[in-house]
């Protein structure tokens, strides 16, 4: 059973690449064109040789019955003798009569056989004579011919048997036909170690759709550096060519892109700086703090937007550290206006994880809470490990967010039932995308016994 299961594993991953992958189905082809190809040249040749060699067969027929003839009855031996040693046959010559015992000795009445010196009539097998080839070609003979097959222990000799009574006459060549000992297999053995070197070369023609299927997996992981290496000067090569300049003017627009929002982001933020130096400026006044409140989350929705656009790219790569999760919560907590957060931990918690990415997606979810739950209702921060994972969880105290809206609340401008706070929909988006970044997973569900929703961001502990 040890050897069975890798053996059945194994033969079912061959299985599925021959009849998927685009070298197995040439490979399928190469083997079905060369049955296809050594059955038809063998059904043709064969057809062709025995229907060309038919009406010789038949006169070949006659000839023997002539020959029989020739010798009298009682047949004359030294003539006999003569005639088969000029034409290298064997003979032996049986009485025609009614005895059916193929070793029985009275049945032979003449014999020039030195290795057999009682050949049997038995091991003669017909499989041509003269009833049938008469009637296909219209020849009439006066006495009974076949063609077949005379078996002498392991040697297989052509045979003639003429009935001509009251004698019957089995003619063997003198010698071992060398077609009878023909063997096929070296030449499907050739044939199809030709169709396989013709099924590597194909393959090495092909080399260049391997090459480019592992470069499109890489560029989908991130990698815009590498190139396709270009083999030869035909379509494929042209085709390595384009795609390699394909993915240089992707990297050149991503830059532009980038370089654009960087530019736009510094263009938002500078009057935001300024505004708040103003602030500062101004003497204490009981709006001055949800002036600076709204400042802030207009900052936010700037940082939202560009790491929403960056977290939807597989080329931004994350800068992993091993973080405690303490000070990821501490950090998300600087980055927001939000001050109503009460904050469990569980031990001394760390996770190999992006600081910065992962402080953000829990500020996001924190300020989440905030605009769609109560007025001061606490925000309720918890970290604690399972064997796999570091969460932190966000429980606020809002209305919930509705089933049929659970699957689709992680996608970007996607917003809950209440529209009248302020925001694009992009902040649970984005801690979706963080996590999911690490290799985690984000949860939500609705409290049971209490009001509001409690999201939970599970990062991978390595």
């Amino acid at each position: 059973m040890k050897f069975y299961k890798p053996f059945t594993f194994w033969f079912k991953e061959t299985a599925v690449w021959w009849f998927t992958t685009l070298f197995g189905r040439l490979g399928i082809l190469f083997f079905v064109a060369g049955f296809v190809l050594l059955f038809s040249a063998y059904y043709v040749f064969n057809w062709s040789f025995t229907e060309s060699d038919n009406i010789l067969d038949a006169h070949d027929a006659y000839y023997h019955y002539k020959l029989v003839s020739s010798w009298g009855s009682p047949p004359d031996t030294v003539k006999l003798q003569k005639e088969l040693e000029n034409l290298q046959l064997n003979c032996v010559i049986y009485y025609a009569d009614l005895d059916t015992l193929c070793e029985n000795d009275s049945l032979i009445y003449w014999s020039n056989w030195k290795s057999n010196p009682r050949p049997a009539l038995c091991d003669y097998v017909s499989y041509s004579d003269s009833e049938d080839l008469g009637q296909r070609h219209n020849i009439e003979f006066p006495s009974y011919v076949s063609f077949g097959d005379f078996f002498d222990g392991k040697d297989q000799y052509q045979a003639t048997l003429v009935v001509e009574n009251p004698f019957q006459y089995l003619l063997t060549i003198g010698y071992v036909d060398p077609a009878n000992n023909f063997n096929v297999v070296p030449i499907v053995v050739l044939l199809f170690a030709f169709l396989f070197f013709l099924y590597l070369m194909v393959r090495r023609f092909l080399a260049p759709i391997s090459l480019i299927e592992k470069r499109i997996i890489d560029l989908e992981g991130g990698d815009l550096d590498s190139k396709i290496k270009v083999i030869g000067s035909d379509e494929l090569a042209k085709l390595s060519k384009n795609l390699n300049k394909l993915i240089d003017d992707i990297k050149n627009l991503l830059k532009q892109k980038e370089r654009l929002l960087s530019e736009v982001s510094h263009e938002l933020r500078s009057p935001l700086a300024k505004i708040r130096l103003l602030l500062a400026m101004i003497p204490p006044h009981k709006k001055i703090d949800k002036i600076d409140k709204q400042i802030k989350s207009l900052d936010s929705i700037i940082t939202n937007i560009l790491l929403s656009d960056k977290m939807s790219s597989p080329y931004s790569n994350l800068k992993l550290e091993n973080a405690k999760i303490g000070d990821v919560i501490k950090q998300a907590l600087e980055l927001t206006f939000v001050k109503n957060v009460r904050v469990s931990i569980k031990n001394e918690l760390s996770a190999n994880i992006d600081s910065i990415k992962s402080a953000i997606a829990i500020k996001n979810l924190i300020e989440n809470a905030y605009k769609y739950g109560p007025a001061d209702s606490p925000i309720y921060v918890n970290a604690f490990e399972d064997e796999v994972f570091c969460n932190v969880e966000v429980v606020d105290s809002g209305p919930g967010i509705p089933e049929d809206l659970q699957k689709e609340i992680t996608k970007a401008f996607v917003r809950g039932p209440n529209r009248q706070t302020s925001g694009f929909g992009l902040g649970l988006s984005i801690s979706n995308k963080v996590v999911m970044a690490h290799g985690g997973n984000l949860k939500l569900c609705n409290n049971k016994e209490t009001p509001g929703v409690t999201i939970t961001l599970c990062f991978p502990k390595k």
